[in-house]
């Protein structure tokens, strides 16, 4: 009876120890940037997803876009109500937002949150235009005004050298749209590009769009006690083996 007692117990902390990490590896909630391909000259539209959304009521985000981009549309995808999306295109960053929190529940739905539509300047160099989104820690939250922490990943535009051509696109399905004006680029009167983001935005922001301490501190974190979990899961099943070959020995 004893043997049997022990072994349950063992299976027991097996089965949580897996089911724990299984539950680490499974929510990771995620904005993610869609990328695409295209020529300078030509419009493209990129869509800011939710993915594994363990339920929120409010959500404030700042669209990061390189210099070479001009936005002209930002369209609701209508995964969230209550969009109030800013006025001035030609803000960068610029400002999306979605306030549900007269709602009776929290939005847990997956899918694309919003499609921004960006032309390509004439004069764009070739290569990668990175688009991404940042928030602060208390701009994503639920009913329960808590925090929720999303992991950001950067999309963007390349674009390729040669002359002319279509966008590499894959038509996306909009369920409601909310399409702001569309903006006039702006130029100097000196004729002059607009320069780039301040350094001090450059150092600000990791490759991936967020902010460099807080998400290293929150990884650094989740890893620490995760590692913590595995490591007392695995003592107590060593702990269970010793004893039970204890009582084997004594019999």
């Amino acid at each position: 009876m004893k043997r049997t007692k022990l072994l349950f117990l063992f299976l027991t902390s097996a089965l949580v120890l897996c089911n724990f990490c299984g539950v680490f590896a499974a929510e990771s909630p995620a904005i993610a940037v869609s990328s695409q391909k295209t020529r300078p000259g030509n419009e493209v539209t990129l869509t800011v997803s939710l993915s594994d959304n363990p339920g929120i009521c409010t959500v404030y985000l700042a669209v990061h876009y390189d210099p070479d981009l001009v936005l002209i549309r930002a369209t609701d995808a209508g995964l969230m109500h209550g969009a109030v999306f800013g006025k001035d295109l030609s803000q960068n960053p610029y400002m999306v937002t979605w306030d549900d929190s007269l709602a009776e529940k929290n939005t847990a739905l997956d899918g694309a949150l919003v499609h921004l539509t960006f032309r390509v300047k004439d004069t764009a160099r070739p290569g990668a235009h990175p688009v991404y989104v940042t928030y602060d820690e208390d701009e994503i939250y639920d009913l329960d005004l808590k925090n929720v922490f999303f992991a950001t990943s950067k999309g963007g535009v390349t674009v390729e050298d040669a002359p002319g051509g279509a966008v590499e696109s894959v038509p996306q399905k909009e369920t409601s749209t909310r399409d702001a004006a569309e903006a006039e680029e702006s130029v100097p009167s000196d004729g002059k590009e607009p320069a780039p983001d301040s350094e001090s935005e450059i150092l600000s922001y990791g490759e991936n769009g967020e902010e460099v301490g807080d998400a290293a501190e929150r990884e650094e974190k989740d890893d620490f006690w995760l590692w913590i979990a595995i490591a007392a899961s695995l003592a107590a099943l060593i702990l269970l083996f010793i004893v039970w070959k204890k009582k084997n020995r004594d019999r």
